[in-house]
């Protein structure tokens, strides 16, 4: 009997804890905010060069606006994992300015698109400073809405890229909310 109480009372608390968490820990929805991170490798094979004032994107004529003319633009296609779409291919598109603003330094504007293996896009901009010793590199990046297709569509983000220019290596670390996902692991 004692037995039987014992089991009784820990079914009890169990339940009692599975409706605490019921209630204070609901499911991933739509439109919740969760850690993003994706890691991708270019391969140097794979540049393509653009005159400077090649790109007519939005975010490269106002740069151009702001900053002026870049010295040239690239055109890669990179292997990309993250943990919302998996393996997947990005397309980056870049401007490269030197010495920027005498310090030395290189700054690149970068836009990714992202594609996963079903053709989702998830579309970020990143604006990178490179250091002319190390070649390493990092800067903020943030996923542009308008641009993104499928269950990323509508998508919101934000962080920081580090990368290697060295390797051709990067990673995205940051946040994301993806208003149009109901599925598991988006």
């Amino acid at each position: 009997m004692k037995h039987i109480s014992s089991i009784s009372g820990n079914i009890l608390r169990l339940t009692a804890v599975g409706l605490v968490c019921a209630v204070l820990c609901p499911p991933a929805q739509a439109g919740d905010t969760k850690p993003f991170k994706a890691t991708g490798v270019a391969n140097p094979a794979m540049y393509s060069v653009v005159a400077a004032g090649g790109f007519q994107d939005d975010f490269f004529v106002d740069a151009r606006e702001q900053y002026g003319l870049e010295f040239i633009g690239l055109v890669s296609l990179q292997s990309i994992r993250s943990n919302v779409g998996g393996d997947g291919n990005a397309l980056a598109q870049e401007t490269i300015y030197f010495d920027w603003q005498g310090s030395g330094m290189t700054m690149g504007l970068i836009c990714f698109k992202l594609v996963t293996a079903n053709g989702d896009i998830l579309t970020i901009t990143a604006e990178g400073l490179e250091d002319p010793v190390t070649l390493s590199f990092g800067g903020p990046w943030q996923i542009v809405p308008e641009k993104c297709t499928g269950r990323f569509a509508g998508a919101t983000g934000h962080g920081t890229m580090a990368g290697d220019a060295v390797s051709f290596t990067y990673t995205l670390t940051g946040e994301i909310t993806t208003p149009g996902s109901t599925r598991k692991g988006n």
